[in-house]
């Protein structure tokens, strides 16, 4: 039986018979053993949760941490009156705040300028083409992922992701978006040899993620590799012009996780 898992960070497991490929926001691969196999029989017959969902997808795709210096404060977004907010998914896993987070990312990804046009069009008509209704599961330890199985996205709220060219931290909710792509537009991967590892990577993080990624001022990556941080708010990045974190900080207690 195959699983494809499309992610911000990408992995694959291997469990002889059985083996599942994940397409994520960074690369790691994974070994595993009978959870897996029973989470798989359980999709199979569609009697898996959305916690086991998010579990399945986290056993296939597992990403890590990072660390920067300076924080800044930016002007809050204003999103466009028909902007689409929490309301409009089925958010299951995660406590008030966390839905409150995810409203913040949908309006930083939605805003507009003061002439009342979108910031990043690319974000906001990616966001208007998500199914009412879409289920976005809460999870906390950074890994996010798309199930085209289950039709459930993985989303870490305070999961920045600090890319390999240098530049710093991507925020969560670019990380949201990146989810979003692959659920709007996915299409089956093909291996291409190279640091995005597969043609569905390359086309999400080559178009809407670097697009998106320009629009609001964030680093932009060249691979599909990178370390999650954790952040103290889903909109938390580096400003590419000041060099400083924006929007949020890293947290108090962030640690490297890979």
């Amino acid at each position: 039986m195959d699983v494809s898992v499309s992610a911000r960070v990408s992995g694959s497991v291997s469990n002889g018979a059985t083996h599942a490929d994940a397409y994520g926001r960074a690369s790691l691969s994974v070994g595993d053993g009978g959870e897996i196999d029973a989470l798989q029989a359980r999709a199979a017959a569609g009697q898996l949760s959305p916690v086991e969902q998010g579990t399945l997808a986290r056993l296939m795709d597992r990403a890590g941490g990072g660390t920067a210096a300076g924080t800044a404060s930016a002007k809050a977004p204003k999103a466009h009156s028909g902007a689409k907010t929490a309301a409009d998914f089925t958010v299951t896993g995660g406590t008030k705040q966390d839905k409150a987070d995810l409203n913040a990312a949908l309006k930083y990804l939605q805003q507009t300028d003061s002439s009342g046009k979108a910031v990043s069009p690319t974000a906001t008509k990616l966001i208007a083409k998500m199914k009412e209704g879409a289920t976005i599961h809460i999870i906390h330890d950074g890994n996010d992922s798309y199930n085209p199985n289950t039709g459930v996205l993985n989303w870490d709220p305070k999961s920045g992701l600090k890319v390999t060219s240098g530049e710093g931290i991507q925020s969560a909710a670019l990380g949201l978006a990146h989810e979003m792509d692959h659920e709007v537009n996915g299409t089956v991967g093909k291996p291409t040899g190279d640091g995005y590892q597969n043609t569905e990577e390359k086309r999400v993080i080559t178009g809407s993620e670097t697009t998106i990624a320009h629009d609001l001022g964030e680093p932009t990556r060249k691979d599909h590799y990178g370390s999650t941080v954790v952040m103290t708010t889903a909109n938390a990045h580096t400003d590419v012009k000041s060099g400083k974190i924006v929007d949020g900080a890293i947290a108090a207690s962030a640690t490297t996780r890979h």
